[in-house]
């Protein structure tokens, strides 16, 4: 996660929130059900804010940016028309999880090259393509950061192509 999250303690008032959008093909509601063992070491701070809250009733916990969740399950309740997802609150330096971080680092690196890199990959490719511009804008002649972009580039245009072909046809 990379940003703060405020959230509730309360299924209900989760709910609650969850109800006022309106399920679509793209839009699905989703319940984040966050376990966080207070015996763990080496993770980022999280504390309950119900005290400080205009509306202590939403029993309101804030999770720190870059904290690192495991999903542990999914499922959609049919009674509540929601889907849940399991999380579990993960040490930062949790073996398991440092190998797939190595990975990702790996497939698309870091930074905002990484991100474009990543939105290009999602078929988000507006955004990837505006973040390469911004990063060869702002690179003020760098040569080598302007060349590390420019080699992500292509990969834009070839997944824009295959969607076009695989649109074209369908």
């Amino acid at each position: 996660m990379n940003t703060f999250l405020s959230t509730s303690a309360s299924p209900t008032i989760a709910i609650d929130f969850a109800k006022q959008y309106k399920q679509t093909n793209d839009l699905k509601q989703i319940i984040y059900q966050f376990n966080i063992n207070t015996l763990l070491q080496n993770t980022a701070p999280y504390a309950d804010i119900s005290s400080f809250s205009a509306y202590q009733s939403e029993k309101e916990l804030l999770i720190a940016a870059g904290s690192i969740f495991k999903i542990e399950e999914v499922h959609y309740d049919e009674d509540k028309e929601v889907w849940f997802a399991e999380l579990s609150l993960c040490q930062k330096d949790d073996f398991e999880l440092k190998i797939i971080m190595d990975r990702v680092k790996e497939d698309i690196g870091d930074g905002l090259i990484g991100l474009g890199y990543l939105l290009a990959r999602q078929r988000k490719l507006d955004k990837g393509r505006q973040y390469f511009q911004q990063l060869i804008n702002e690179s003020s002649g760098n040569v080598l950061k302007i060349r590390e972009v420019l080699m992500k580039i292509p990969i834009v245009a070839v997944v824009r192509a295959i969607a076009d072909m695989v649109n074209q046809y369908l």
